[in-house]
């Protein structure tokens, strides 16, 4: 059993790691620990929900112009996800698109 808690645990670092790689390439700040990454992916089948099909979950920022930070990270499902980045593109408000989104904090209203 110890070597599949350390599978998982390697499992969630390398996906930590990926991700806050690809966030300092594209020149985005990112202030989310590994603590944060666990709030967010806390059990394998969250983890095996991950992927870019409607049904699967994905991280996103609330503001794209804030860096990955606690407050500004929400978990949505591909749909929203592409809800959410269509109405950036005609700007629209998509703050309606986040109604299902976990946070890590709560979001102050604006």
């Amino acid at each position: 059993m110890a070597g599949r808690n350390n599978h998982w645990t390697n499992l969630r670092f390398i996906g930590w790691h990926r991700s806050r790689s690809q966030a300092h390439y594209r020149g985005e700040t990112w202030e989310l620990t590994m603590d944060d990454w666990k709030e967010f992916w806390p059990d394998e089948s969250t983890w095996q929900r991950r992927g870019r099909g409607r049904d699967d979950l994905a991280l996103t920022r609330y503001d794209p112009t804030v860096g990955w930070t606690r407050s500004n990270t929400a978990q949505v499902t591909g749909l929203e996800h592409c809800r959410i980045r269509n109405a950036r593109r005609h700007g629209t408000d998509d703050l309606r698109h986040f109604r299902f989104a976990t946070w890590l904090l709560q979001k102050e209203t604006q």
